[in-house]
């Protein structure tokens, strides 16, 4: 073989040792940087859960604000506490399926590499889990306002007091709610900014 055909093959092979290397670095380093798909499903689901959650929370707490209108009928107060009681359980099976995609997302999250991320993710997690302890409090709070409104509704038992008092509670907990959705979402970015 003559020595520029060595030499070239000599080039080519460290070339290709260098580019395999630099290759093989590029797909360790993303590798650990990438999320398992598990908890990135659960992540998305959780997110879509959590904003519908929030919405259903505003749309309650509208139809609260309305049977406190002076104009509102006695049937437009009915119908408007059997809307909320709809609402209440729609938001409590969210809440339930919520509290199932952050055990998906907690079990998938020991599959992450960076130990960084790991904690990041957990501290969203962990956020997550005082929205749905957040949702059951507002939920039983709601739920004891429904039946506090049929009470005076259909007995007409003078209860404002109690009734002013648990919307002034379920007013705060719907700001609580939305400020732990809020914080659940910080903390997310956080842990996507782990991943860059």
């Amino acid at each position: 073989m003559k020595p520029t055909h060595r030499r070239i093959l000599i080039f080519v092979v460290a070339l290709v040792v260098v580019a395999g290397g630099y290759l093989t670095y590029r797909l360790v380093a993303t590798s650990q940087r990438n999320v398992p798909q598990q908890f990135s499903e659960a992540r998305s689901q959780g997110a879509i859960i959590s904003e519908r959650i929030v919405a259903s929370s505003n749309e309650i707490a509208a139809s609260i604000a309305r049977l406190s209108s002076p104009t509102s009928t006695q049937l437009q107060v009915s119908s408007t506490i059997s809307e909320i009681a709809v609402k209440v359980s729609e938001v409590r099976a969210k809440d339930l399926e919520l509290a199932g995609t952050l055990d998906a997302m907690a079990r998938a999250v020991i599959d992450i590499r960076s130990s960084e991320a790991q904690q990041a993710a957990l501290k969203a997690i962990s956020q997550r889990l005082e929205l749905v302890g957040r949702l059951e409090s507002y939920t039983d709070q709601v739920t004891r306002l429904v039946v506090a409104m049929r009470l005076r509704l259909d007995n007409g038992i003078r209860n404002n007091s109690d009734i002013a008092k648990l919307v002034q509670e379920i007013n705060a907990e719907v700001a609580a709610v939305n400020e732990a959705s809020r914080l659940a979402d910080e903390l997310m970015a956080e842990f996507d900014s782990l991943l860059r």
